[in-house]
């Protein structure tokens, strides 16, 4: 097996992926036998609903699990079928033809070309722009025939096809969003059986899935907000799987590694820690100021402090890291001096703001370094903890509510093209550098444009990045079968299985 620590001040080619086979060992206390896989979480979502709400536990359950896309992303990062047999493309690449599988959805009506458009047309209306910028070329969708769709672009867009691997490529049933808050309903291996709030989701193995039949008859996703309770939950054989710790769990990688029966995975992540200023807020109008924020945030401290060393300091907004557009570019490095001149240049003394976070797994922590942090440079932090679901609201909701903010999610920096998700903040070069890299007519080209962006976006410092996440996962050595990457913060379970 291996094991990596992706410490601060490693490149970002040491971050490694996890083994795909692991040993089974005698004398553990669950049964090999077992019909049922059980994954401790740490957050759960107020609801199922990802085409308005965030949370990354949304994915981590339904994604590629209940709900799947046409197309599906393969670890090389080229593009495979999966609800989609195959699909054309027009010479022009203004014409996209799907080609669709067989398939059925959980409550017994097939997949066809209805559910496509259905699905479509549901995510161009979404106040997500993960979702609904995908189909900005979209000029028209049409249905060939029940197995055949054909979606043309005014122009290329590499955005379009890529996001038919990602959220906005995932199909619902014709009305299926009516449902999707509390019981998703898709083509997975395993329907949505079950969601007691606060307690745990259960996923039963659908038995006319139109794939390989996963191994489990059940899938447990059991609620455990503290980290210290997930990991002893899994040394006393009350779980399987610890998934996705992002907080002080971490710290105990060590002693899971050298305990036996156990096994420490990592992998890259898709998600990425950043801290954002509200555009709408005037004390951050003045670029000097948020220049000084930037300028006295210690990546390497929160990639230690926050993530116990599972992460990977960046300055520019590219989620995941290994897109070919990022770059060692870092306009702000660690200067609480060079942050204390730009404040006075700015005409502000005794600058402070506000720091809205959820009171839970990586917030606590990096409210303590950040204000730290900001001390060192003279810039007070007054932390407002927030239960989930109320900061979801407050700070990802339809009417944002905050000074700055700290978040780590999956998002990419499409998400900020004017007005800027959440932030409002609005930057005109970048969005054209952006759009021209869509519509590029090479990779060659588009990587080069992107790249471009990026460095321009980040100079403005609206949003300020911090880390790169390596996700860890710590299990049971009697699983096998691991998936070695992830491409929606989802936990894919169709290959896990018991060890032989």
């Amino acid at each position: 097996m291996t094991f990596v620590r992706a410490r601060h001040g490693l490149a970002r080619n040491l971050i490694c992926t996890a083994a795909i086979t692991l040993a089974s060992l005698p004398g553990m206390t669950m049964a090999a036998d077992k019909e049922t896989v059980t994954l401790a979480i740490s957050q759960e979502p107020p609801n199922w609903d990802y085409t308005v709400g965030t949370a990354t536990a949304i994915n981590g359950v339904i994604a590629l699990n209940v709900m799947e896309p046409l197309l599906e992303l393969a670890e090389d990062g080229r593009l495979k079928p999966l609800l989609a047999t195959s699909y054309d493309v027009s010479p022009d690449g203004l014409e996209y033809t799907f080609h669709l599988s067989v398939a059925k959805f959980h409550d017994g009506s097939d997949f066809n070309a209805d559910d496509v458009l259905y699905s479509f047309e549901t995510y161009r209306a979404s106040t997500r722009p993960e979702l609904s910028t995908v189909f900005d070329a979209v000029s028209k969708i049409e249905k060939l025939d029940d197995a055949t769709v054909k979606v043309t672009l005014s122009r290329p867009s590499q955005r379009f096809i890529m996001g038919m691997a990602s959220l906005s490529g995932l199909m619902l049933p014709e009305g299926g969003l009516d449902g999707l808050a509390q019981k998703p309903v898709g083509t997975g291996p395993y329907t949505f059986a079950e969601w007691r709030p606060g307690v745990e989701s259960r996923l039963s193995r659908f038995e006319d899935y139109h794939g390989d039949k996963p191994f489990f008859d059940e899938a447990v996703f059991k609620l455990i907000p503290d980290e210290t309770a997930e990991v002893n939950a899994l040394l006393a054989g009350d779980v399987d799987v610890v998934t996705l710790l992002v907080g002080d769990g971490k710290e105990r990688a060590e002693t899971i590694e050298k305990t036996d029966g156990f096994s420490v995975l990592t992998t890259p992540s898709g998600q990425m820690n950043y801290l954002a200023l509200n555009a709408k807020d005037p004390k951050f109008a003045d670029i000097k100021v948020r220049q000084a924020i930037a300028h006295a945030t210690n990546r390497d401290d929160i990639a230690v402090g926050a993530y116990a060393g599972f992460a990977v300091p960046n300055c520019i907004f590219v989620n995941p890291a290994n897109n070919p557009w990022n770059s060692d570019y870092c306009p702000f490095p660690l200067d609480p001096e060079k942050s204390k001149a730009l404040l006075e240049e700015a005409g502000v003394s005794d600058f402070t703001f506000e720091l809205k976070y959820y009171n839970l797994s990586d917030g606590p922590p990096l409210n303590e370094l950040l204000t730290a942090q900001m001390a060192e440079a003279g810039i007070t932090v007054e932390g407002a903890p927030r239960e989930l679901a109320v900061y979801l609201e407050e700070v990802l909701g339809n009417t944002p509510n905050f000074e700055a903010t700290v978040i780590t999610g999956p998002q990419t920096i499409d998400s900020f093209v004017c007005p800027g998700w959440f932030s409002s903040a609005c930057v005109p070069e970048f969005d054209k550098l952006w759009a021209e890299a869509d519509a590029a007519p090479s990779i060659d080209q588009a990587v080069e444009l992107r790249r471009q962006a990026v460095n321009l976006f980040a100079d403005q410092a609206w949003i300020i990045p911090t880390v790169n996440w390596v996700d860890v996962t710590f299990a049971s050595d009697k699983l096998a079968g691991w998936k070695t990457f992830r491409s929606v913060s989802e936990n894919d379970l169709r290959t896990l299985r018991w060890a032989d």
